[in-house]
């Protein structure tokens, strides 16, 4: 997000909606082009209660892909829109691609579709792949069916009426995308404005927000292809239910602040893997991210946060070969040459090579199911993913589900 975007987001969070528009307006002006600087001028005039003016800027920018909506259906928000522009573009020369080869993605599912948006940018993005489209309101379908149809998609997108995944009789998708009902009671209770006059079903998520979300997470798995991911508005926005554990109270009462500043609600806690698991705590996913290189035992280490892994639940693990081209890089480089890390920060020894890593996972009761390199690009100062991992990688790793599970909500771990 450039500077003048997150001038404007901290001008929205305060309720300065003229500050937040006036900085996107001068920002853009000044030729900053970034969906997410956009993203913000159209907020800032939906919350202004401009609802006119914000969807013709929709059709402006392109963002949402259509234009067609009316009181059955909400006014396109989703930051999914700006994802998909910035992060799908694929190619090996784009360091922030999530996916390497758009054109050979076969299938895309599109959970509450609303007014049909993303769908509509999916099939943009995606240009050989069948669109699936879902919505149980009959009146929102309506709407999207006549996107459709403007945007001459009728033979590449199709629309079905139903609750979530009921009528797509166990089909799978390469990509699951979805802005589903987040709006937790106490939020409905004080829709802004500009929502009030949309429809309800399209907010309404339950006591905390996350009902359909868990719905989601929990049938996602069996609609998924080998290899598909799932992109999911308040994961993407608002965040899930997260716990940060960390041994270091410094680096947690670090954490607490900077989370504070962001308006962010996690559950951070100066403890350790092997106190979580004595706890009896569990997630359904786990992100283990530099960390296994710098304990003592790391088949100790990864049993304790394979225990907190639920049924179907996943792990994470980023982590730095043992390698000579890793001493160089990541040590040598990193830490004596650029400075960027104290000295001595990692030891050459207990670098993990990714046999070892996997051996330990399974060994804990996993299932290796991807890995893959990470890349710096310092032209473009960006992290991408890439075969090679000499270096920096990462693993993921899942424990089958062995009988029915009982979920009790969105969690992450994340071991820092």
């Amino acid at each position: 997000m450039s500077e003048a975007a997150e001038i404007a987001r901290k001008a929205l969070s305060r309720g300065d909606l003229i500050g937040a528009y006036d900085a996107t307006v001068a920002a853009i002006e000044a030729g900053d082009p970034s969906g997410a600087i956009r993203h913000q001028q159209i907020l800032a005039l939906a919350r202004m209660g401009d609802t006119d003016r914000a969807m013709a800027k929709f059709a402006d920018y392109g963002l949402q892909g259509s234009s067609n909506v009316d009181e059955r259906t909400i006014v396109p928000r989703s930051f999914i829109g700006e994802l998909l522009d910035s992060h799908f573009g694929g190619g090996d020369d784009d360091a922030t691609s999530l996916i390497g080869d758009p054109p050979e993605v076969d299938s895309v599912l599109d959970l509450c579709t609303g007014s049909g948006c993303l769908a509509i940018l999916a099939a943009r993005h995606f240009p050989n792949a069948a669109i699936h489209a879902v919505d149980i309101s009959k009146d929102a379908l309506a709407v999207a069916a006549r996107n459709v149809a403007d945007h001459g998609l009728e033979d590449r997108i199709a629309l079905h009426r139903g609750d979530l995944f009921a009528p797509l009789s166990g089909q799978r998708y390469d990509l699951i995308i979805s802005n589903p009902p987040y709006v937790d009671a106490e939020g409905m209770a004080a829709l802004p404005r500009e929502c009030r006059a949309e429809p309800k079903l399209a907010f309404d998520g339950g006591p905390d927000g996350l009902d359909i979300v868990r719905r989601i997470l929990d049938e996602a798995k069996r609609h998924l292809t080998p290899g598909g991911g799932l992109l999911c508005e308040p994961m993407a926005r608002l965040g899930a239910l997260v716990v940060g554990a960390d041994a270091s109270a410094n680096n947690i009462e670090v954490a607490k602040l900077h989370a504070a500043e962001g308006g962010l609600s996690i559950d951070y806690r100066a403890t350790t893997a092997e106190t979580l698991a004595e706890q009896g705590e569990t997630f359904d996913v786990i992100l283990n991210m530099e960390v296994v290189e710098h304990v003592a035992d790391v088949g100790l280490f990864l049993g304790k946060c394979a225990e907190m892994v639920k049924p179907g639940g996943i792990m994470f693990v980023a982590t730095i070969n043992r390698t000579l081209k890793a001493l160089g890089l990541a040590i040598i480089g990193a830490e004596y040459v650029l400075r960027w890390l104290p000295r001595g920060t990692h030891k050459y020894g207990r670098l993990v090579r990714p046999e070892e890593l996997e051996t330990a996972l399974s060994a804990a009761g996993l299932t290796i199911i991807d890995r893959t390199g990470v890349v710096y690009n310092p032209l473009a100062d960006r992290w991408h993913r890439s075969k090679d991992m000499d270096v920096n990688y990462m693993v993921l790793a899942e424990r089958a589900v062995t009988h029915a599970a009982n979920p009790q909500g969105v969690a992450a771990a994340a071991g820092t």
